[in-house]
């Protein structure tokens, strides 16, 4: 009986014990709850995927549009761009090696890291990404007011220093691709108003156009225009967030000796004190040395921001374009597609004279250079439009130029190219915006034009004209508006 009584006196501390035990494992649970419940809030509070609704995306942020209706604004529209298929917005997947790199870059595990890698550095390189992530969206969703459409938004030096060393814009080859459908937008020249116009006109249910469809940038983006610096530094923000929407290509403004005397270089000067513009301009035109030269849409059309070659007699010679690329004229092709334009009723090509590099090419090198390369459409920019795109050779070339009123004097239409999937092709064109307009009161009427020749005007506005006597002619756009339907390529 006493040896009873003393096991079950034994048995009871054990008791305590183990109620001790499942109190600790309770609160462990309850801890652990705690921690999931409080990650779930935490990625809540991250950016949500580009195709959740737009409280979830950007909650009460107020939209771009101007005061003018999409109607009074564009004048016609040949088609509505559909809603994109889920890969239009996909991304590059590989994981980024160094930190900010590949912003949208999904969390990756020790397993997938480089040789030598900690799980500690794997999960500190994540966290790092995801906090570059997250204030490079509120930066986006900030620059993208509409107060900033004619006013200069307040850079930080660091924040731009930083954007300019991301690998994402520099890594890419000299010749990229993409799917349609695509948006193709030709030269802004600083003319950020314009740019959030175009985004603006592709809104869908409340998301910002910028996040729903793929864009062909020509080249351009700096000069001439008061903003300048929202251009460029916008797009290359929307590049790193999302890298296979957005192509960015060299135009010959991207240049430093063309960007320090049109106008970029000025505004820097103006907007950052003493030796910190010096540094930007110099890493600006470093980024820039990196940009690709020319892209495939859909396979069968080819966009460059100048214009063709005699020398591109197949598509392996873009492989051979240098990157990074200092100077045009250190590659021939590379000159070509950067500074060429077309002359109506030339045969082969000839110098131009009124450029001072690169060639002038007619009809028949159009069509032999589209035959060589099995392309069926050349888009450029590079030239001003009085209606924002012009047609060359029926419509084997179009010209288009996205920047409204280029000079004031003289004020012409912007235009946008429309690619849809299956291969048709439509314009959206803008009028310039009335001089009343409230964008056009913010901030300061400054153009950082510099030793722009304001009698440039004359050569603008169409296509050159081939004389007998060698020289260019008047200019000829023949714009048919009416006759311009979706054409399927």
């Amino acid at each position: 009986m006493a040896k009873t009584v003393e096991e079950n006196k034994a048995k009871t501390p054990s008791k305590k014990k183990n109620t001790v035990e499942d109190s600790k494992t309770t609160e462990k649970t309850s801890e652990d709850k705690e921690r999931k419940s409080s990650k779930k809030k935490k990625a809540s509070m991250q950016l949500p995927p580009l195709n959740t609704s737009a409280e979830q995306l950007f909650g009460s942020q107020e939209m771009i549009p101007t005061n003018m209706s999409k109607e009074s604004t564009f004048e016609y529209e040949d088609f509505d761009l559909r809603t994109l298929e889920k890969d239009a917005l996909d991304v590059d997947s590989s994981p980024s090696l160094i930190s900010g790199d590949l912003l949208d870059a999904p969390e990756y595990s020790a397993r997938d890291a480089p040789d030598g890698e900690s799980p500690g550095k794997v999960a500190a390189r994540n966290a790092k990404e995801s906090a570059i992530k997250k204030k490079l969206g509120r930066c986006i969703k900030n620059l993208t007011k509409k107060k900033y459409a004619g006013n200069f938004y307040k850079f930080n030096y660091n924040d731009v220093s930083k954007t300019l060393k991301m690998s994402i814009l520099m890594k890419e080859p000299a010749s990229v691709s993409c799917k349609a459908p695509a948006v193709i937008i030709g030269d802004l020249h600083g003319q950020y108003t314009d740019l959030l116009r175009i985004f603006a006109c592709f809104n869908e249910k409340g998301v910002p156009g910028y996040y729903t469809s793929r864009y062909v940038f020509l080249g351009d983006y700096v000069d001439r225009g008061k903003q300048s610096l929202e251009v460029v530094i916008l797009v290359m923000w929307l590049k790193i967030m999302c890298p296979k929407q957005f192509m960015l290509l060299r135009g010959n403004h991207e240049f430093r000796a063309i960007n320090r005397t049109y106008g970029f270089y000025s505004e820097l000067k103006a907007r950052f004190p003493g030796m910190y513009s010096d540094i930007l301009f110099e890493q600006f035109n470093d980024c820039f040395m990196h940009f690709p030269l020319c892209c495939f849409v859909a396979g069968n059309i080819l966009c460059m921001h100048g214009g063709i070659s005699s020398k591109m007699t197949s598509r392996e010679v873009f492989n051979t374009l240098p990157k990074p690329l200092r100077d045009s004229k250190d590659h021939p092709i590379a000159c070509d597609l950067m500074w060429a334009d077309p002359m109506i009723g030339l045969k082969g090509e000839k110098r131009n004279h009124v450029r001072g590099v690169s060639v002038y090419f007619g009809e028949d090198q159009l069509e032999k250079t589209m035959a060589d390369l099995g392309i069926k459409l050349v888009v450029r920019g590079h030239q001003m439009m009085q209606n924002g795109f012009n047609f060359f050779n029926g419509f084997k070339l179009a010209t288009v130029f996205s920047a409204s009123s280029y000079y004031p004097d003289k004020p012409n239409k912007g235009a946008v190219m429309c690619v849809t999937k299956e291969g048709r092709i439509g314009f959206k064109s803008f009028a310039p915006l009335p001089k009343d307009h409230p964008a056009n009161k913010r901030g300061t009427d400054q153009r950082f034009r510099d030793s722009h020749d304001q009698t440039a005007i004359e050569e603008d506005g169409g296509h050159a004209v081939f004389k007998p006597d060698g020289k260019a002619g008047e200019k000829k756009c023949h714009v048919r508006r009416v006759e311009h339907k979706p054409t399927s390529l």
